[in-house]
């Protein structure tokens, strides 16, 4: 496919073959997770309790190194890989990904 002027047009990022959603149990990700499930991705939730201090200084670990603060944060991996995978933001930037992909 190409742009009206003969360009070809820029490729989308792929889907990836599955998702982590960090997330606290207050954390609403319904909406992101039907989008994700629907379009065939796998999603795995990672429930991080902040009444455990081990899992608070996880979390605050996490978002130390992506310099985040809000949850959900979302990662992306081929679903048969481990490890924590590509750290895409939160939902708004996986729903825009899912977006640039249709």
């Amino acid at each position: 496919m190409q742009n009206s002027d003969d360009r070809p047009l820029a490729t989308a990022k792929p889907l990836p073959g599955a998702v982590r959603l960090v997330v606290s149990g207050l954390t609403d990700t319904r909406y992101l997770q039907q989008r994700l499930q629907t379009a065939g991705v796998v999603v795995k939730c990672e429930q991080v309790s902040m009444a455990s201090g081990q899992q608070r200084d996880y979390f605050r670990a996490l978002q130390q190194r992506y310099d985040w603060h809000g949850l959900p944060m979302v990662f992306v991996a081929d679903d048969d890989k481990d490890g924590p995978g590509e750290f895409v933001g939160g939902e708004l930037e996986m729903l825009q990904w899912l977006a640039d992909d249709q």
